[in-house]
């Protein structure tokens, strides 16, 4: 859903004079998710701002997850529940 969102925000073509040399108007989105018994509406959105920034980051434009604890992990390179990444 948050690509279909940020690829219909593109889509529209918004002229944005701001940009040198003049572009469209983007989106960077963040997304979180999690099982409502186990997470706080407060955590979801600490984590889906986290992962709009990291958006931001890697050259805006583009829809990043916010990675719970152990697929940080394994993105790392580490050994996760048994397997290396």
């Amino acid at each position: 859903a948050a690509e279909r969102i940020r690829l219909a925000i593109e889509d529209l073509a918004i002229r944005h004079e701001g940009l040198s040399p003049p572009g469209v108007v983007t989106a960077s989105i963040g997304t979180a998710g999690g099982e409502t018994k186990d997470l706080t509406l407060q955590d979801l959105l600490r984590r889906a701002d986290k992962a709009l920034y990291e958006a931001k980051k890697q050259g805006r434009n583009r829809v990043v997850p916010a990675l719970a604890p152990l697929e940080r992990l394994a993105a790392a390179g580490f050994a996760v529940n048994g397997s290396a990444s």
